[in-house]
């Protein structure tokens, strides 16, 4: 628990496999186009996934499981690289695409001069020398560049992930290397990106605008049985840290935490943190005395805190929150409604709190960009605003009347 962090790939993965599946069969299709023989690759432009949902989804988790079982080289940022993370970025697409050192690329050569004492002479070392030519580097910024460095076929297929993709800034070194790997059918490139509900207003606003619908996914709930699994894959890898065990008690357990968790992959963690602690209360871990209520409580508490959290990061009171999940219970909203109607609750706040609120959000694009990159809601295929997580409306509900009171 100490030593694996968040953004780790995780211990235990289940489920998403429909998603993963799809990733894996366009790597394929690619790699058939490369045996083929072809010494030009002919790709199809457009083939970006794009993976979003609210915080806890486990889109980073997807993504690193992603890198993780695919055959083929991949390469992964956390978050939206920077201009010197791009330009590194392309320079090692250019080398494992068409194994050409990197120094090559970069344009350095060496050439042999000789003198005129001749070959016995440059053999004693009397004459004869390496000069090196360091040209001004060309840097790569396409696949087109690429596609000219060799004449060879390419090695491989390459995966390129880009997790929080939402905060890609117009203009950037990262939205041309975003909008280049979209768009060329030059090099066996694919690119996925992960991020919130809004990630595809932020594509659209780069230039990225025309999505296969088929490879825009978004992620939800777990299925009962896929949380149940995970679940149940993490126990037996604590139980292999020298926890006493038998598949009975962690099968039973498993299923108690899938329930617990309401299927959502960021409250499972919370209930598999629970039960480590309540492990390390024990002289002699072992499942089968394990106080199942006290690890349900102290998960619960570790929700509670996640929700807490989801909060503070809005910027928005439970009230004003509360409003608009009210209105959603009574039908659909799209997410200019939504933003409607936060703002004009902030507006209307005669308090010292509403003052602080109208600084803070000047615009209805403000506060719903605020509540859409904090989680607390999200939006859907539609554009429709969507309450993410239920039991999240109830701890939102549960707050507002206690400030009210």
């Amino acid at each position: 628990m100490q030593d694996h962090e968040e953004r780790a790939r995780p211990i235990a993965f289940a489920g998403r496999d429909e998603m993963i599946n799809a990733i894996q069969d366009a790597i394929d299709r690619m790699a058939e186009k490369l045996a083929s023989g072809s010494a030009r690759f002919e790709g199809s432009p457009g083939g970006t996934f794009v993976i979003h949902g609210p915080p806890g989804a486990g889109k980073t988790a997807l993504v690193s499981e992603i890198a993780g079982r695919l055959n083929c080289p991949c390469m992964t940022y956390r978050e939206v690289p920077d201009e010197n993370d791009v330009q590194d970025l392309w320079n090692e697409l250019a080398t494992t695409l068409t194994g050409l050192p990197l120094d090559e690329i970069r344009g350095i050569r060496y050439r042999e001069r000789y003198g005129a004492a001749g070959v016995n002479a440059i053999a004693k070392g009397e004459a004869g020398y390496k000069e090196g030519l360091s040209l001004d580097p060309i840097p790569i910024a396409s696949c087109k560049q690429i596609r000219r460095l060799s004449d060879s076929p390419f090695r491989t297929p390459v995966l390129v992930c880009i997790d929080e993709i939402q905060n890609i800034e117009q203009g950037s070194a990262a939205n041309d290397l975003v909008r280049d790997l979209h768009t060329q059918d030059v090099a066996p490139v694919l690119l996925v990106c992960a991020g919130l509900s809004n990630s595809k207003e932020h594509l659209h606003n780069i230039g990225i605008s025309r999505l296969t619908l088929s490879r825009v996914m978004a992620l939800g709930s777990l299925f009962p049985e896929e949380a149940q699994a995970a679940a149940l894959n993490a126990l037996r890898v604590i139980a292999d840290k020298g926890v006493a065990h038998s598949e009975g008690v962690c099968d039973s357990l498993a299923k108690q935490l899938a329930i617990a968790s309401d299927n959502w992959p960021r409250h499972l963690t919370c209930y598999l943190h629970g039960v480590c602690r309540a492990l390390l209360g024990q002289e002699r871990p072992s499942f089968g005395v394990l106080d199942e209520e006290d690890v349900l409580r102290r998960g619960h508490q570790l929700r509670q805190a996640y929700y807490e959290d989801r909060l503070v990061a809005s910027g928005l009171p439970a009230g004003t929150l509360a409003i608009v999940y009210n209105r959603i219970k009574q039908g659909e909203m799209s997410c200019d409604s939504c933003a409607g109607v936060l703002i004009n609750a902030i507006r209307s706040d005669a308090s010292d709190q509403g003052t602080i609120l109208r600084e803070r959000f000047p615009s209805s694009d403000a506060v719903i960009h605020r509540a859409l990159r904090s989680g607390v809601l999200t939006a859907n295929e539609k554009n429709n605003c969507e309450i993410p997580i239920p039991s999240f409306a109830a701890f939102v509900l549960e707050r507002a009347g206690s400030e009210q009171a």
